[in-house]
């Protein structure tokens, strides 16, 4: 596994997997969830976490304010390839 990034911004895009349970005022989603990581536009306030859609129903769920910590690093994106158009 690689040494994740220091600065938030280049978080932008990763593949990752939650080490805990988290959950926000909608769901809540195992450890071991994967999914990936969208910075906002001089965000301050962390990371947002991205699930990938439910095999059953399609259902992707948003957690916002997470910290690099909460995550185990699969896979970063190299450039502006994770950005969003």
């Amino acid at each position: 596994m690689k040494n994740p990034p220091k600065r938030l911004c280049d978080w932008n895009g990763a593949t990752v997997k939650l080490i805990h349970e988290t959950r926000n005022s909608l769901a809540t989603l195992p450890a071991g969830t994967t999914g990936k990581i969208r910075v906002g536009y001089k965000s301050r306030n962390g990371l947002t976490f991205i699930s990938n859609s439910c095999e059953c129903c399609g259902v992707q769920v948003h957690i916002t304010r997470m910290r690099p910590e909460h995550f185990v690093l699969l896979e970063l994106v190299q450039g502006n390839a994770g950005e969003e158009q």
